[in-house]
């Protein structure tokens, strides 16, 4: 929301709240306030609707907003998504880019739950949440831990889609070679049959 409140030029009023800027006429800082607002309004749950229908300060806009997300800030909550987390497994026939993605998603609501985690923490979640036709390069990667070097989260995520472009580049290539071996085969047969075929073609003699 963030983001998008910078490419709206609305940022200034969260940035500022109820301070407006001098070089600002008070009828246009008015009216971003209401433009904010109408803004935010679009993303917020229908359930939730009502509670900020008529609002037009984003300032107390963004207090309920805060008022709101600090409910969620309970064990019940905090439990569900450490489950989500737990039970998350990559599936060798899907992408590395959506499991990286679907973690870090997860990543993201233990930050808002407010529940920092270790970097190191991160990192065993996600090699532990890899297939066995894993292991090989989990163990790669241990022992680079072990020889005293950091093993980052990001570190790990690049190795994750580089191991995974290399299996798919070894896969085409195997792909291939069976292709090649197979055509050869029919070559082969095509050969052997040629000369019957010649034979019964030629008239027979007297």
């Amino acid at each position: 929301m963030r983001d998008m409140l910078v490419c709206k030029d609305l940022w200034l009023l969260v940035q500022y709240n109820k301070t407006k800027p001098e070089k600002i006429d008070a009828s246009i800082w008015e009216f971003m306030h209401l433009k904010a607002t109408t803004y935010i309004r679009c993303f917020i749950d229908m359930s939730l609707y009502n509670n900020f229908n008529k609002e037009t300060d984003s300032d107390v806009f963004r207090k309920k907003i805060d008022m709101f997300e600090n409910k969620k800030l309970n064990v019940v909550n905090k439990v569900s998504v450490f489950r989500k987390i737990m039970r998350l497994r990559y599936h060798d026939d899907s992408s590395m880019a959506e499991h990286l993605n679907a973690f870090q998603w997860l990543i993201n609501q233990t930050t808002s739950l407010e529940v920092p985690l270790a970097d190191e923490v991160l990192t065993l979640m996600l090699l532990g949440s890899l297939s066995d036709s894993w292991e090989t390069l989990v163990v790669t990667l241990e022992k680079v831990g072990l020889k005293g070097k950091h093993l980052s989260l990001e570190k790990v995520k690049s190795s994750l889609l580089n191991e995974e472009a290399h299996r798919k580049d070894r896969e085409s290539i195997s792909n291939s070679k069976a292709l090649i071996t197979e055509g050869d085969l029919n070559k082969g047969r095509g050969w052997r049959r040629s000369p019957q075929i010649q034979d019964r073609s030629k008239p027979r003699s007297k």
